[in-house]
């Protein structure tokens, strides 16, 4: 397959994973979703700052219409209760597009997401934009993702590369790019970026080089705009992928002029992505208050919380209230290892297995840093998915050094390896996404077959929705494995490191 049609196919895919998952979960079931409705229904009316409300950390108040005010009651009898049902929705207001004052606690956040998304919002006001605003947060985060899904046709032996991108893909990455929220398109950026950025370093071709910059260059500025911590974000991506790498990659990168445009590009955009920081003020406390927990205090529960995070990073749905079964958990870890634990086995140097580890590590332990040194001025308010963006490149890295190994496996067990867990991956993707489904429309402990009076109803049917859901993640498995196909190549034919590649071109 050409770059350009693994490109669009990914992105047909993709969005329509995320559209499912955004008719088929409740309104405003997600964290944080309705302040993020405000927040882009005010960019949208060109408010992108509001009145700063000085009692609470990135609080403020800006006009919207009631549809859009009212979104912050939605969520209010169910949320929090795994049993509750959406059925329970309070009704519309009577005169939706009446002006009103309201307050988000999202205010500070750069504006360019929810540009973006808030467009729906000039509709006339009808509930039916809540849905149209997940829209195009899907489209948006489908069609990042699928720059990343690109990267495979640009490197040779890459099946295990496409695993680590499927891994990396998690029902919680896919649940979030389905809803409102900023994380999303932080999340989609990063790991679009964590790949192309790989495989333009330890896959180098002079020939693709412009192309490859351009598309790093989009993905570099989204992330750095997307949240207040997303340009630290990007620098550890870049530092990490560069250590992680030929060294001879990086300099071919920086001497090629036709690079420098777009390093450029995206110096400029992400200079802009930390003005609008310190302008708003996004990573500020809000407040003079301390919380009185210390460093060592918030280093010791950030800690502890550590497992919780890796859990939620996987799929906790809801307002983080909707975890799954415990078999599913595992299921989705065995299949998510796979490329970790095969880097560690084919890594053709003890460095791998260091970078490997050091990839792993750093995705924890940042985090853990992050929340103990805020702590004291806004609390232990860490949540799973903030990590996503680092935690993407841990299987990602495996990947790209499990590849090198992998010329030394026979190409028939090179497709098992790949398929075998890609299939399991999204068996783990639907039961994800059946067992979020079911907890909407009659709650955690309610029957799975026998309806009840208090069933919430999706626009449209669950059973269409499901089985609509299992064969996107079925011709998910089926693009990667023929993407990656053609790419497949004899051990005697591939060098396996930039190194190798130079050695071998005349």
């Amino acid at each position: 397959m050409s770059p350009r049609r693994v490109f669009w196919l990914a992105f047909c895919v993709l969005a329509s994973a995320m559209l499912l998952w955004a008719i088929g979960n409740a309104p405003m079931a997600s964290p944080d979703e309705p302040a993020h409705v405000v927040k882009a229904a005010a960019v949208a009316r060109g408010e992108l700052g509001g009145v700063p409300d000085p009692g609470g950390p990135g609080s403020g108040s800006v006009r919207v219409p009631q549809l859009y005010a009212y979104s912050l009651a939605i969520p209010g009898c169910y949320a929090f209760q795994p049993d509750a049902t959406a059925a329970c929705i309070p009704p519309e207001p009577a005169d939706p597009d009446a002006s009103t004052t309201v307050s988000t606690w999202v205010i500070r956040n750069n504006p360019l997401y929810y540009a973006i998304v808030g467009l729906p919002t000039l509709l006339p006001s009808n509930p039916m934009n809540f849905y149209l605003m997940r829209a195009m947060s899907a489209l948006l985060n489908a069609l990042v993702l699928a720059w990343g899904f690109r990267a495979l046709t640009e490197i040779r032996n890459s099946r295990l590369v496409a695993l680590g991108v499927f891994a990396a893909t998690t029902p919680m990455v896919l649940f979030l790019g389905s809803t409102v929220n900023s994380s999303a398109l932080e999340i989609s950026a990063a790991l679009a970026l964590w790949v192309s950025l790989l495989a333009l370093l330890r896959s180098p071709d002079p020939a693709k080089l412009p192309v490859r910059m351009a598309g790093i260059a989009a993905l570099a500025i989204l992330l750095a705009n997307s949240r207040g911590l997303s340009p630290l974000f990007l620098v550890v991506i870049a530092v990490t992928a560069v250590a992680a790498s030929p060294w001879s990659g990086f300099m071919a990168v920086l001497r090629g002029r036709r690079s420098w445009p777009w390093l450029a590009l995206t110096m400029i955009g992400s200079g802009a992505a930390l003005g609008w920081i310190a302008h708003a003020g996004t990573l500020a406390s809000g407040g003079t208050a301390s919380t009185g927990i210390s460093f060592l205090s918030g280093l010791k529960q950030s800690i502890r919380s550590t497992p919780g995070y890796v859990t939620s990073m996987i799929g906790q749905f809801g307002w983080l209230d909707t975890a799954l079964p415990q078999w599913l958990y595992l299921l989705l870890v065995s299949a998510i290892a796979v490329p970790i634990v095969l880097a560690l086995i084919l890594g053709r140097r003890r460095r791998d297995a260091l970078l490997v580890a050091g990839a792993g590590a750093m995705a924890v332990v940042l985090p853990v840093l992050i929340q103990a040194w805020q702590a004291k001025s806004v609390g232990l308010i860490w949540q799973g998915r903030y990590s996503l963006p680092l935690m993407v490149g841990f299987p990602l890295v495996a990947g790209f050094v499990a590849r090198e190994g992998a010329v030394a496996v026979p190409a028939f067990r090179r497709r098992s390896v790949l398929v075998v867990p890609a299939i399991v991956l999204a068996v783990g993707h639907v039961g994800a996404y059946a067992y979020n489904l079911h907890r909407y429309i009659r709650g955690t402990s309610g029957s799975w077959f026998v309806p009840s009076a208090h069933d919430w109803n999706p626009p449209v049917p669950a059973l269409v929705l499901l089985a609509a859901y299992a064969i996107t993640m079925l011709s998910l498995v089926v693009l990667i494995d023929r993407a990656t196909r053609r790419l497949e190549p004899s051990p005697e034919v591939v060098p396996a490191t930039a190194a190798e590649l130079q050695e071998a071109t005349p």
